[in-house]
């Protein structure tokens, strides 16, 4: 059977190809460092490990949980968190959404909003499952350099402008994976509406802007994509 003409679409899984490299002989010459997908090498906290423990005891935790997650889970635990670390507190019925870690949130999202012919703008260097699942909904990537020189952040005026009207999704994650680099809300990014001079966005977008609103800036601690709404830059509610 002919597989389908997307799992042609890229070049393979980064990490794969790191670990595989890793595995390969070596003349027993050198050690190699692992520099790959930063998986934790340290044992997990007694705390932790205690809990998981004594919830396996629970039968009634034996079935699958609701699709989207308990109350608990979302009100209690992902809220609670988000109040605690971010001074935030999402709706746990519209803004939290529990999914088995970020790599699967991040794919799901391009299906939710990317379709064929649409550009997705990604950073470089970043995460491998920006482009590979925005080549998977069909469409085109384009790979927004971070340099050294611009503090690792974007510069939004050097993407061409017909890159920019057909752009559905721009990724962006700070503290930056992998260079480790912050942003400032009092060192927006080039091209930026209020470092440009520019109009700002509309309310509702202006508050979710990346760089104009130190609630916003909280939540770069999280990688996340914005959703670019023509003509302006903004993000989505």
């Amino acid at each position: 059977m002919k597989a389908s003409s997307r799992l042609h679409t890229g070049d393979g899984y980064l990490f794969d190809y790191i670990d595989k490299l890793r595995a390969g002989p070596t003349g027993g010459a050198v050690a190699p460092i692992p520099l790959g997908v930063g998986d934790c090498d340290l044992p997990r906290p007694p705390l932790i490990v205690a809990a998981m423990q004594q919830a396996v005891q629970q039968p009634e935790l034996h079935r699958y949980p609701p699709y989207e997650g308990t109350p608990d889970m979302r009100g209690g635990a992902a809220a609670g968190f988000f109040q605690r670390r971010f001074g935030l507190r999402p709706d746990p019925h519209r803004q939290v959404l529990v999914t088995l870690g970020s790599k699967e949130a991040m794919a799901h999202l391009a299906l939710a909003y990317v379709d064929p012919g649409d550009v997705v703008i990604v950073p470089d260097p970043g995460c491998p499952v920006y482009a590979i699942w925005a080549r998977f909904c069909g469409a085109e990537v384009y790979r927004m350099p971070l340099r050294r020189e611009n503090g690792f952040l974007p510069d939004l005026d050097a993407i061409p402008a017909d890159i920019a009207h057909r752009a559905k999704l721009l990724w962006v994650c700070y503290p930056n994976n992998p260079t480790a680099a912050l942003a400032s809300p009092r060192q927006p990014p080039a091209g930026h509406p209020r470092r440009a001079g520019c109009e700002k966005p509309g309310r509702e977008a202006a508050k979710a802007s990346p760089v104009s609103s130190s609630m916003t800036v909280r939540f770069m601690e999280a990688t996340r994509a914005v959703a670019i709404r023509r003509p302006r830059w903004a993000a989505d509610p």
